[in-house]
């Protein structure tokens, strides 16, 4: 089940690249599914953890996003450099993954192995609205919203969320699409758009007969002001 990101355990203070992942450059197949479940555009900065020779920020970068990569190899943050070479929005960082600031990411794509993905998690769990793409791996403990399979190795999606709470009531938005609502033993499920500031929900709900109904567009008010608990996953 989901974990509360914000109790994730701390993270080491530093760790070797093959800690984090030893270099198995990513396939290029793999590597346009990841822009697409990050649905990576202009406006984003996206960041690659452990970029290796720098595939994944060149194709990030020619899709108009700003793009990151940080690498903590030498030479592989040499090849790197030498790939993104005069591409407007890419650059290198030659540096530690889980020292170098993630705050201004949108979008993040990740390929490491278990433990490595154990030992970041508690640095993305710190970030607000940021999606997730992990390669190979899913990140411990945390549940994909959606998983692609390429060449049979999986991707797994992670959207961003944002929990609310008032009075005993909880609405987790996921991503920019769906929502869950609970207030004591009652729980929904739906879509919501969010329109000058309210919330517009969407949800299946059933008569007292058990039929389902059609859907329908409800806008949701509270008694008391939503209060933003930040990310759970």
């Amino acid at each position: 089940g989901r974990v509360d990101r914000r109790k994730a355990p701390a993270a080491t203070p530093s760790a070797s690249r093959n800690e984090l992942a030893p270099f198995n450059p990513t396939p290029e197949a793999a590597v346009a599914k990841a822009l697409e479940l990050l649905d990576v555009g202009e406006g984003d900065v996206v960041y690659d953890v452990g970029c290796g020779d720098g595939r994944f920020v060149v194709a990030a970068a020619r899709r108009g996003a700003e793009a990151v990569g940080v690498e903590l190899d030498a030479a592989l943050a040499k090849r790197a450099t030498e790939a993104v070479a005069g591409l407007a929005g890419a650059r290198i960082i030659q540096g530690d993954a889980l020292a170098e600031p993630l705050d201004r990411a949108t979008k993040i794509f990740l390929y490491l192995v278990p433990s490595g993905l154990k030992t970041i998690a508690p640095r993305l769990a710190a970030l607000r609205n940021v999606t997730v793409v992990a390669y190979t791996f899913a990140v411990p403990g945390w549940a994909p919203d959606r998983r692609e399979v390429v060449g049979g190795i999986s991707l797994y999606l992670y959207l961003p969320r944002r929990v609310f709470s008032c009075g005993a009531c909880q609405l987790t938005l996921v991503g920019d699409a769906k929502f869950t609502y609970v207030d004591g033993p009652s729980r929904i499920e739906g879509t919501y758009t969010e329109d000058a500031g309210e919330f517009i929900f969407k949800w299946p709900s059933k008569s007292k007969k058990g039929v389902l109904r059609s859907l329908d567009f409800e806008r949701w008010t509270f008694d008391e002001p939503l209060v933003d608990e930040g990310i759970e996953e």
